[in-house]
């Protein structure tokens, strides 16, 4: 074996989202490569076992109980493999998972957020997911997290309050990416990393005050608007900065369950 993949998979093994929610964070954590918190309704009784089952429910393993359901059999998305890591695929038209709960990141003014994705078509204005009750986030008055992407494949991860900035990271499309973020709202700095190099760095204004409570929308936005089409191999959101030995540790961990690089 690569003596680089070696070091990864071992870096990897190291960390996982457990570790930030068992020092108290609060957040979110959905891994589909974990079938036993899949299932194909959104009751919870029927369980997700191989590629190709619909997902009507998908267990936050943060342990706040954050799960993501969707009851409508025609807006689920769908558990596939691409050979070596599982991973949600949704339709672009209507699939979305999302929380009945408010997620409450209500007690910081920080953020982590980490994403394994690829999208599959060239469209504009694709939501992968966004942390906002209202469908024109923009007059929601408070802070919203989202991770969409514009045409020609450029994602735009970003946090605001007050003031709205996210910045715009070249993707591609067909191409798989992890991608990690931090964020705090004032004094306000983002720094956004894919595929375990730092590409972003910004300083401009997000507003004051904390992260908000909000339900949490997966596959497009509140409205509904802005579907997504592509594939989710793993989001975790909690509300702490990490250090940058701690990002190269997040990395690691979400490339092993995604493939990125």
């Amino acid at each position: 074996m690569n003596k680089n993949l070696m070091m990864l998979l071992k870096t990897a093994a190291s960390w996982t989202p457990a570790v930030p929610f068992a020092a108290g964070a609060k957040g979110v954590w959905y891994d589909p490569s974990d079938l036993a918190t899949l299932f194909q309704d959104s009751a919870g009784t029927i369980a997700v076992t191989a590629a190709g089952d619909p997902v009507g429910k998908m267990l936050d393993k943060s342990g706040l109980g954050y799960h993501l359901t969707q009851s409508d059999s025609a807006k689920r998305p769908v558990l596939q493999n691409d050979g070596a890591n599982y991973y949600l695929s949704f339709d672009g038209f209507d699939d979305c998972l999302f929380t009945s709960a408010q997620v409450d990141l209500s007690a910081t003014n920080e953020l982590t957020q980490v994403v394994g994705l690829r999208k599959t078509r060239n469209q504009n204005a694709e939501v992968v997911y966004e942390h906002s009750n209202a469908a024109n986030w923009m007059a929601d008055g408070s802070c919203i997290f989202a991770c969409t992407w514009t045409s020609g494949g450029d994602l735009e991860p970003g946090v605001c309050k007050t003031a709205y900035y996210q910045p715009s990271l070249p993707v591609g499309v067909a191409a798989t990416a992890v991608v990690t973020q931090t964020a705090k709202i004032s004094p306000s700095t983002q720094a956004t990393w894919k595929n375990g190099s730092q590409a972003l760095s910004a300083s401009n204004t997000l507003g004051t005050g904390n992260m908000r409570s909000a339900k949490l929308y997966v596959g497009l936005r509140a409205g509904p608007a802005f579907p997504f089409q592509g594939r989710l191999y793993q989001l975790a959101i909690w509300d702490r900065l990490s250090d940058s030995t701690t990002l190269a540790k997040i990395d690691a961990w979400c490339n092993s369950k995604t493939g990125a690089y």
